[in-house]
């Protein structure tokens, strides 16, 4: 899809049709990811049959680089969103599976109330 953008924290293999950034000398990857949400990447689409980027036309673009204090205090604030983001993910996850597993026993009779509660602990 042209104009997603979309932020990694671990190793990844992106396809050859995707573009990414390697180093961040002055800007942290989730100010980056943030600034690069802000950009209608798709009205770039360079292509007619296929759409296409020309990275070029992504470069000349002008920014507005805050100083480095205010970029690392939106880095602390935003990864620490992301941190409880994704432990709400797991904790979902969890129940979701805890839900799965206890939900079709306690329906059959299988088990009692009493019997998921200590399950479950």
């Amino acid at each position: 899809m042209l104009g997603g953008v979309y932020y990694v924290a671990e190793d990844f293999w992106p396809l050859n049709t995707s573009l990414w950034i390697k180093e961040y000398p002055h800007t942290t990857p989730l100010y980056a990811f943030h600034a690069l949400l802000d950009i209608d990447i798709g009205s770039f689409n360079a292509g007619s049959a296929v759409p296409t980027l020309n990275r070029n036309h992504i470069h000349n673009l002008p920014v507005v680089k805050p100083p480095m204090t205010a970029i690392l205090a939106f880095d602390r604030i935003v990864g620490e969103l992301y941190a409880r983001r994704n432990a709400n993910l797991v904790e979902s996850r969890t129940l979701l599976a805890t839900r799965d597993a206890l939900l079709p026993k306690l329906m059959s009779g299988e088990i009692r109330v009493r019997e998921a509660e200590a399950l479950a602990a």
